[in-house]
């Protein structure tokens, strides 16, 4: 179990909610829990409260009718970018990109879908991820123009535009498209902004452990987001603290200056720079009273 916390009977149902707030599915809902708690048959009461979940039965999408165009596992984080549009969704524009290695996912509001302004969030983008070697797009406007295409040489990154005929080689992004619509309008109930599900379901989703047992975020950054689940180890984590500081407070430089003890000051003024004194008395942690020549003067080491 690691150091999962263990959760009484009585607050289970508590925990399901909070744990089922942005409607994951049921693989993730599980992965999500079994990173910070655990009781008795777990796995099946969350999967019975999601089944049993009206607003994710009432928005669950089609599946697939084909099959999507597989593309080679890249070697690292950040190496190739799947891109696309959600358009006129609640009156807005997002542009959707997600990392084909960690799976983690960004979305960017537009006002305009025009070349200018995609390139402009994807630069806002690289100014905190670093520059991919490679992007998908499919072959909308905004990623054929030759604006578009200049920026992407300039940045020495390479360009794979999916067929017309078939968009689904770009299944990936288009699979990300949906979740979000899906995530976003399920957690409509909560009569919350678009802005405001939209970093919920974010946050969430980052943090939650895929298939291989880390979040987006880790195999992105190698760092697991702090979220409200952590409160649940607040007293391991006070614990931890506790012993940080009593580690800190057992290093800390200890001084051996001693009443009567000869030594030099460093002189800020005129002449030598080194000025010989006597230690009088120490009058606070690593603050003495020193006498240099005929002035007594109150130093900090």
């Amino acid at each position: 179990m690691d150091d999962r916390v263990t959760i009484p009977t009585s607050l289970k149902e508590t925990l399901i909610n909070d744990l089922h707030a942005e409607h994951l599915w049921i693989v993730k809902t599980k992965q999500l829990a079994r990173k910070y708690v655990w009781w008795p048959m777990i796995d099946q009461d969350v999967e019975s409260k999601v089944k049993e979940c009206m607003v994710c039965l009432e928005t669950a999408k089609k599946p697939s009718d084909t099959q999507q165009e597989k593309w080679s596992w890249p070697v690292g984080p950040w190496e190739r970018l799947h891109l696309d549009f959600a358009c006129a969704y609640e009156g807005k524009m997002f542009l959707v990109i997600v990392d084909a290695y960690s799976k983690y996912l960004e979305i960017v509001p537009m006002t305009t879908i025009t070349s200018s302004n995609t390139i402009a969030a994807l630069r806002h983008l690289f100014s905190h991820f670093d520059l991919p070697d490679h992007i998908v797009t499919d072959n909308g406007a905004q990623f054929t123009s030759n604006e578009c295409g200049k920026f992407l040489r300039l940045s020495n990154i390479l360009h794979t535009k999916t067929a017309h005929a078939y968009p689904a080689t770009n299944g990936l992004a288009e699979r990300y498209v949906g979740h979000f619509k899906t995530k976003t309008t399920q957690m409509t109930i909560s009569n919350e902004p678009l802005p405001v599900r939209l970093d919920k379901f974010l946050f969430t989703y980052r943090a939650t452990p895929i298939t291989i047992g880390k979040s987006p975020a880790e195999l992105l950054m190698n760092q697991q987001p702090k979220t409200r689940f952590n409160l649940l180890r607040q007293k391991s984590l006070q614990d931890t603290k506790q012993q940080v500081k009593i580690l800190q407070d057992n290093s800390e430089f200890k001084a051996d200056f001693k009443p009567s003890q000869a030594l030099f000051v460093l002189n800020f003024g005129k002449g030598a720079k080194w000025l010989p004194g006597i230690i009088l008395k120490e009058i606070g942690p690593r603050n003495y009273e020193v006498q240099v020549e005929d002035v007594v003067e109150q130093l900090t080491e």
